[in-house]
């Protein structure tokens, strides 16, 4: 035996901190005694005729083998107790290729090796395993570490003599399978429905496969990643006509699934068919390409081939999609049953796809990472085989096999420790299907309002109006445990301080947690939750929300400590200014796409937060919501509906009391004795206990009454009640 000198801190050093070879292309091997009678195409080659399969794989003779693969095994295992006794793991056959000149046997080990980091060369990309894959050469014995291209050559570890290992093979039990694979798309007979849920039913005995990308060590859930570190499994299966994937992934941002049309080994661009899915729900057909200024990047097919995609984000994001086995497209692969190809996961920490590339040490003055204007990270997975319809039929030596299915169904294995669900910090769950119960709400308001107009012309038309004008009037505060309630200082605050720290959290999370619309709490919340439940609450109970709201809040507690109790200039007092503000807001919000952009939308409300305080601080009490507040005009506007008022029970009283001590208490500088409507009320009941007469009351009273009794708004109140109809549209 010759072993090459190489001392065990060094195998250590190469085991452990493997570096990057650049190696690319590769060939599957079949070994016969007779490649011409096993031969589907015969072609002219530098030896004088190279023979393939149907398959494509390449037929060697057996006398170009100098060593069994029952030998190589042997090998593998027996450099492996020498130089990492303490790894005790048994090792699969993956493959027998020419690459680099080298005919090799390829295996895996079982299990995960401590501490290890195996990096491989992709073109632009590193991808990270952390089982050992080592390379033994059929004709010399020589060890080499698996860390070139797709786990091609590498290191040289050691050097080993065949005629050590005579007459201690092992028997021949083992299925020596190239390109053996636990990942099948095959024929279920299940019926996929396409909605982005993946439903164990409709995924029953498919592939199944965990990908592992990235580093992990052991960290509380709480404690940011420091280097990426993502989550992705992917389901595939057939039919007559189509392909069917699902995956599963805790990546915020964009993830990619890229096929080679062979199961060789070869550089990135050899995936010339990708499907890249993004965070935001969009499932696009792409095929890879460099571009002139060297820099790589997955370009939309001109023809998007996905017939059918849904996705969905609960504790993790979830995606369906299918495309035709066979769509016809030059950038597509054909996948066809019985074929094995390549296939490969990136992922990306930006929210939109700029390009392929690695911020690697060994990459970073490559012309690829140089040019690439938006410098982010991507990640890879290894390379995996994606058999179509069924297992291998064949060894390496072109004799039948029948391995069990059972084995090749699931490449998931949920007792590994490092598949944790969080990215980063743990989040608040979105809620499902928010983007729908939005467009529901929105629908029920605008139906509502719909009924109410309906509702007003047939009254005016059937000549009713005079018995609106003294409908049947319920004064609350007969119900003197609720009035004791509303005119508590808990009134206020058992609603004004709970939505305060929730205004804290979204700011918080908006600018601090995942930049992503559908997680982040801050777009969640604030559009989603909040904008649809707050135009659905004007209906019931009018202005209730600007009592409650976090900026008047803020700034009710700058005021008392400095104010300076100005008035707002008379040209400002009116809806204008709000209208301006909400048509500025209006446009923010949908070209700035600002309900996927958490950190914006802080900034926003950070924004409007700062106006209130200053506002508050010049002018006096609330001027800023009844004048200025970009919302102010349309909650106005639609509290016109709500059935419950603010009004006196008897006008003599309020005339004969002069100083109208009820004005003075009211935060948004209107005369609760002398109000026509709930256009500026915030129902903060300030007003009743300043009144010496108890004789203002809460009104119950028909709905929309307000409608009725202000028909001739002015035109500026028309502009802005419309602005918001179409926007809610």
């Amino acid at each position: 035996m010759k072993v090459r000198s190489v001392t065990g801190i060094a195998v250590v050093i190469l085991l452990f901190f493997s570096g990057v070879v650049y190696a690319c292309g590769g060939i599957d091997l079949i070994i016969n005694d007779n490649p011409e009678k096993l031969a589907a195409k015969v072609v002219p080659d530098k030896r004088g005729t190279a023979y393939f399969t149907d398959t494509g794989q390449l037929i060697i003779p057996t006398s170009d083998i100098k060593i069994s693969p029952q030998t190589a095994k042997m090998m593998v295992e027996r450099f492996v107790r020498e130089r990492v006794p303490t790894f005790r793991s048994k090792f699969r056959f993956r493959k027998l290729e020419y690459v680099h000149g080298r005919i090799i046997y390829q295996f895996e080990s079982l299990d995960r090796l401590p501490g290890y980091n195996g990096k491989y060369h992709l073109g632009p990309v590193n991808f990270i395993v952390d089982h050992l894959i080592l390379d033994v050469d059929a004709k010399t014995g020589e060890i080499f570490l698996a860390n070139g291209c797709g786990a091609a050559p590498g290191q040289l570890l050691a050097r080993y003599n065949p005629s050590d290992f005579r007459g201690t093979g092992s028997s021949g039990s083992d299925l020596f399978i190239s390109n053996n694979t636990n990942f099948i798309a095959r024929k279920t007979g299940n019926t996929v429905k396409i909605d982005g849920i993946i439903d164990e039913k409709e995924w029953k005995d498919t592939g199944h496969r965990y990908f592992y990308i990235g580093q992990y060590r052991p960290h509380k859930p709480s404690e940011a990643h420091k280097k990426p570190f993502y989550h992705v499994e992917v389901w595939s299966q057939i039919d007559e006509r189509n392909i069917y994937f699902a995956v599963k992934t805790d990546s915020p941002y964009w993830i990619g699934l890229l096929f080679k049309d062979n199961p060789n080994l070869g550089m990135l661009w050899s995936y010339k068919d990708a499907k890249v899915m993004k965070s935001n729900g969009e499932i696009t057909d792409r095929h890879f390409m460099q571009r002139k200024d060297r820099t790589y990047f997955l370009e939309k097919d001109t023809k998007d081939d996905i017939i059918a995609a849904s996705s969905r984000q609960d504790n993790l994001y979830t995606y369906e999609f299918a495309f035709p086995l066979r769509t016809g497209d030059r950038d597509d692969i054909d996948f066809q049953e019985g074929r094995a190809y390549n296939m490969l996961v990136l992922v990306g920490n930006t929210l939109e796809h700029y390009g392929i590339f690695t911020l690697d040490d060994a990459h970073k003055n490559h012309d690829h990472s140089k040019n690439n204007k938006e410098h982010a990270d991507v990640w890879a997975s290894a390379e995996t085989t994606l058999r179509i319809a069924s297992a291998p039929k064949t060894d390496i030596f072109g004799r039948t096999v029948s391995p069990v299915f059972a084995g090749y169904v699931s490449g998931f294995d949920p007792s590994r420790n490092d598949t944790h669900f969080h990215y980063a910090q743990r989040t608040v769950k979105d809620i499902k299907n928010r983007s729908l119960l939005t467009q529901y709400i929105n629908m029920f308001t605008i139906l509502i309002g719909l009924f109410g107009m309906a509702f007003m012309f047939v009254r005016m038309n059937g000549n009713k109006v005079t018995d609106i004008s003294s409908p049947v009037e319920i004064d609350l505060f007969r119900f003197k445990s609720l009035r004791r309630f509303l005119i508590s200082p808990y009134y206020r605050m058992i609603f004004t301080i709970p939505v305060f720290l929730v205004f804290v959290m979204i700011v918080v999370a908006g600018i601090f947690d995942v930049q992503d619309g559908r997680r982040n709490i801050a777009t969640v919340y604030t559009w989603t939750l909040w904008w649809s439940l707050i135009i659905f609450s004007f209906i019931f109970v009018g202005r209730l929300w600007c009592m409650m709201c976090p900026f008047a809040f803020v700034g009710d507690i700058a005021q008392r400590l400095v104010s300076f109790k100005k008035t707002l200039p008379g040209w400002l007092q009116n809806m204008g200014f709000q209208i301006l503000a909400f048509v500025a807001l209006t446009f923010a919000y949908a070209h700035f796409a600002l309900y996927n952009k958490p950190f914006a939308t802080s900034l926003l409300i950070i924004g409007i937060l700062i106006a209130a305080v200053l506002t508050s601080v010049i002018y006096k009490r609330r001027t800023f919501c009844r004048y200025l507040c970009p919302i102010g005009a349309v909650i106005g506007l639609y509290s016109l509906v709500s059935p419950f008022r603010v009004q006196p029970s008897s006008d003599r009283v309020c005339i004969n009391h002069r100083s109208k001590t009820c004005s003075r208490e009211c935060p948004m500088l209107e005369d609760p004795y002398n109000m026509d409507s709930n256009l500026y009320c915030n129902y903060c009941m300030k007003c009743i206990p300043a009144c010496p007469g108890g004789n203002l009351g809460l009104k119950l009273r028909g709905m929309g009454r307000d409608i009725y009794e202000g028909l001739m708004r002015s035109s500026i109140e028309a502009i802005a009640s419309l602005h918001r109809y179409c926007f809610l549209e």
